[in-house]
């Protein structure tokens, strides 16, 4: 049956029926449409997004001259995503016109769309007064005087909280000193090139540090940063230059979030009081000198210009600061030592990790991990992912199905496992009791057994162990589509035991390849970006 839009009813029939009601009724009637207006008007205008493109100019500058015609918020007829946009997405400011290429009369109208969106761009945004959360990813190539009208329009959001941004040059000048109602705050230039091994960024960074911090207000910071931009004489930036500018006399920050990517980190009596009521704590490419990640002995020295990842969760440990959510790429001894040492964590998120240099040391930190760390939190875990790098007991396998069976209030899990445990179409074909063991259904008869309210399970696949410190690439294609199409096969065929009465959704997400996973493509036989779903967890007859 063919449905009808609202929208396509004939307006003679609409008059029809406003011939039979009376007058009272009729009010009610454009009353409870204009209460609908303003209830849709909540979910549609919630999220906007400027994407200015050659492609997208003429609808960019019907978007942007729409938001800045009706200045006015207040006015009843202004419109509605000035009071109901809360979020905001700037994705691309480009040059959208071309003297080189084009009709004489077509570069002429180019360049009079690009005039109009000059004159509305700084308007459009400042007219958004209801935006709580702006996300900017700046391009190398953007427009100067675009980027120039986002951040003087930025200043112009009252009630804007969260600020996060992707920028292509990591001296970009974020006004965040200007934006005094911040709450949270990011900037990612981790794919930006800074011929200053990131020193104007990081004192731009600071000197916002200084003059929101002592408010208590700014409460997350994030902060990432290109290792392959530091000087060569192991040069970096670290922790201590984003709180340079603090004033010493003032009361420390109540941070209960912090990322850092790709600086130095140490905490000592200047930076820990900044952390005292820190929660989440997210770590990446943490080294402990310029170039190498190897493990030092906590009891060692470390300064300004350089790391020591074992003393962090010493640190953290002394000053009794436990946190609740934890994202790394680096695993020590101390880390499993302070996750001994406590309850309560809801979520953990491992990468890697990076900091091992063979596959017995790392199998053996899994170990203690699976063996004691992880069993402290048992009972209040919610959200568990390991993207192991290589395969090896960080894997999913028989060695740890025990300790993954033991978490039973997750909400979401993620795990790689191992290649060879993994069955392909010869196994399904001919089942015998010397097959080997069938990984994806051990995980998965785990989750519907133990784990009841889990709602997202990821399965991804790592790097083969004998690739590991290949210098020619950890993977290749024939291989990574073989274990996609395996992947997928082992989740199609898997039945669930009568007992189970629903399942997670279940998403293969790729294998792992030089550091990402890279979701499979379509072209290579299969797609593992996409949600796999059950129509039954009965095995037809």
């Amino acid at each position: 049956m063919a449905t009808i839009s609202i929208s396509s009813i004939p307006v003679e029939l609409i008059q029809h029926i406003n011939g039979e009601l009376n007058i009272e009724d009729t009010k009610q009637l454009r009353l409870t449409c204009k209460h609908f207006a303003e209830t849709l008007s909540i979910s549609i205008f919630h999220t906007l997004s400027i994407n200015i493109t050659p492609e997208t100019r003429e609808k960019s500058l019907f978007q942007l001259s729409t938001l800045a015609s009706v200045a006015d918020v207040t006015h009843e007829h202004g419109h509605p995503a000035h009071r109901e946009a809360r979020v905001l997405h700037i994705s691309s400011l480009i040059n959208v016109s071309n003297a080189s290429i084009g009709e004489p009369e077509e570069l002429i109208k180019i360049r009079q769309i690009e005039d109009e969106i000059k004159e509305c761009l700084f308007k459009a945004i400042a007219s958004l007064r209801g935006v709580q959360e702006v996300c900017w990813v700046h391009r190398w190539n953007d427009e100067e005087w675009a980027c120039l009208a986002v951040l003087e329009a930025v200043k112009e959001l009252p009630n804007l909280r969260k600020f996060h941004v992707a920028a292509s040059r990591c001296d970009l000048p974020v006004p965040v000193t200007s934006l005094k109602g911040l709450e949270e705050f990011s900037f990612d230039a981790s794919v930006s090139e800074c011929s200053d091994s990131g020193k104007a960024m990081f004192d731009n960074l600071a000197k916002s540090i200084s003059a929101l911090g002592p408010t208590g207000q700014l409460t997350s910071l994030e902060v990432s940063h290109n290792w392959h931009s530091c000087s060569q004489n192991g040069e970096n930036e670290n922790i201590h230059s984003l709180f340079k500018y603090y004033p010493q006399d003032a009361a420390p920050m109540r941070l209960r979030h912090l990322g850092l990517t790709s600086c130095f980190v140490t905490l000592d009596e200047v930076i820990l009081p900044h952390l005292a009521s820190l929660t989440s704590l997210k770590l990446f490419e943490i080294e402990e000198s310029f170039g190498t990640r190897v493990t030092l002995p906590a009891s060692s020295t470390s300064s300004h210009s350089s790391s020591n990842l074992d003393g962090i969760w010493t640190a953290l440990a002394k000053a009794g600061i436990y946190l609740k959510e934890i994202t790394v790429d680096f695993v020590t001894s101390s880390f499993l030592a302070y996750l001994s040492s406590y309850s309560g964590l809801r979520k953990l998120h491992i990468s890697g990790p990076y900091n091992f240099t063979n596959g017995q040391s790392s199998d053996i930190m899994a170990q203690g991990f699976f063996g004691q760390a992880l069993r402290t939190h048992v009972s209040s875990l919610e959200d568990f992912g390991i993207m192991a790098q290589y395969e090896g007991l960080w894997c999913f396998g028989e060695h740890n199905v025990s300790a993954i069976s033991e978490l039973t209030n997750l909400r979401n899990l993620r795990l790689c496992i191992i290649s060879p445990q993994l069955w392909g179409k010869k196994h399904f074909k001919k089942k015998t009791s010397q097959a080997k063991p069938d990984t994806v259904k051990l995980l998965l008869d785990t989750v519907v057994t133990s784990i009841p309210r889990l709602q997202t399970l990821g399965i991804s696949s790592a790097t083969p162990a004998y690739r590991r410190g290949a210098k020619c690439g950890s993977s290749t294609p024939a291989l990574d589509a073989r274990l996609e199409r395996d992947m997928i096969l082992n989740v199609g065929m898997y039945r669930a035991p009568p007992s189970c009465s629903r399942l997670p959704l279940l998403a293969a997400v790729g294998v792992y390849v030089s550091g990402h996973f890279q979701a499979a493509d379509s072209s290579r036989g299969a797609n593992l970006s996409r949600t796999l779903r059950y129509e039954s967890t009965v095995a037809k007859t």
